[in-house]
């Protein structure tokens, strides 16, 4: 009946290569040199993109696949079992280990050796004849401070992608309003998810915080970071759309409150947090790293003219006027300016007036094209 099966439908490796982080699990009477010399049953286990769907490869002590599986949901193992692999050493990072001591020549005839040596150990004899070969993932570095862009357009351009970010503190990334798939973006870029250690929700429209979504219910807990009032609005809103109780959303990540006018320190860096203009509560921030800084304006209706409209008709505050026009002038490193259309956006006209010393920093994000001979970015 097993000859049958795989007849039917045959599982290549393919389908589970390095981006499906790879764990063996072995049996609690398994000795190391069992172990070491692959001739002890064990269970391959293979975590696809996403980290809630799993192959599994039920192998026995002659490295024949007898058992195989697919599934979504969590493994849970003895602890009186041995893992290896799901961040300790794994077959992949040997592989890649190896190759790379060997200048990197998968057409070298040793390492073809080591290759086939390692299919045939983890998959039974034979298999390298129907199993391509493992492709190794480009590898990434983050940076000590800086920002990847996963997504730099609105929520309204059916050919471009969402504006979302990762910001990269200490090596560790937080992502900005992660659009949807954005689990999948970061694994085409080389990004495992276990470098994502929190997510900066800016506010409650679709186009910005469905990825939020997606992100806390799939692989490892992150922290949540935005104000409580926004915070609030997103679980209430997800709960109801997904019909899953509040608690158990809140239960799937952490949440670090951001409070207006209180420093917030994270993975050894410093936000500032401050409500932009824009049709619902919406934050943007500065962030500060032994000495260098950025500012997220979010969503936000830059307009100095009508910003003193709503000053002078008593509808925002002297203060909270001037914080408001100071919001896209503070002296930083880099500037990511959101440009729409007005009244919930910032014209792109307001951008191009601002002072050289701004310019020179500022990204314009939040927006499909720039025209040419605007002086933007």
């Amino acid at each position: 009946e097993l000859e049958k099966e795989e007849k039917r439908k045959k599982w290549s490796y393919s389908q589970a290569k390095w981006i499906g982080d790879v764990a063996t699990i072995y049996p609690e009477d398994a000795t190391s040199e069992q172990i070491e010399s692959g001739i002890t049953k064990r269970v391959e286990v293979f975590k696809m993109p996403g980290g809630g769907e799993y192959i599994l490869h039920d192998v026995d002590e002659n490295n024949k696949i007898v058992g195989k599986a697919r599934f979504s949901g969590h493994v849970k193992v003895s602890e009186a079992m041995s893992v290896d692999g799901f961040g300790g050493r794994s077959f992949m990072d040997n592989l890649a280990t190896a190759s790379r001591k060997k200048g990197d020549d998968l057409a070298d005839s040793e390492d073809e050796e080591f290759d086939e040596m390692q299919v045939e150990r983890t998959f039974g004899k034979g298999a390298t004849s129907g199993v391509p070969r493992p492709i190794l993932p480009p590898t990434f570095h983050p940076p000590s401070f800086g920002v990847t862009v996963l997504g730099n357009s609105h929520g309204f351009d059916k050919g471009g992608s969402t504006s979302g970010y990762v910001l990269w503190v200490n090596g560790r990334g937080v992502m900005i309003d992660p659009p949807p798939y954005s689990s999948a973006t970061l694994e085409r870029e080389g990004i495992r998810p276990r470098m994502i250690v929190g997510i900066i929700i800016t506010h409650c429209h679709a186009d910005h915080d469905a990825g939020t979504f997606q992100k806390v219910l799939t692989g490892s807990q992150v922290v949540v970071i935005t104000t409580p009032t926004i915070y609030k609005s997103f679980i209430r809103k997800y709960s109801a759309l997904s019909a899953l109780n509040p608690a158990l959303l809140r239960h799937s990540h952490r949440f670090k409150p951001a409070i207006i006018g209180a420093p917030l320190r994270f993975q050894g860096a410093t936000f500032h947090f401050t409500y932009s203009l824009h049709t619902i509560p919406c934050v943007g921030f500065r962030v500060e790293w032994r000495g260098r800084s950025m500012v997220f304006t979010a969503d936000h209706y830059n307009s100095p003219e009508g910003i003193q409209k709503m000053e002078d008709a008593g509808t925002l505050s002297p203060g909270r006027a001037e914080d408001l026009r100071n919001l896209p002038l503070q002296d930083t490193d880099c500037l990511l300016h959101e440009a729409g259309a007005p009244p919930i956006h910032t014209p792109l006209d307001v951008l191009m007036k601002l002072p050289p010393k701004i310019k020179k920093h500022m990204y314009v994000v939040h927006t499909s094209n720039l025209p040419e001979d605007c002086g933007l970015r």
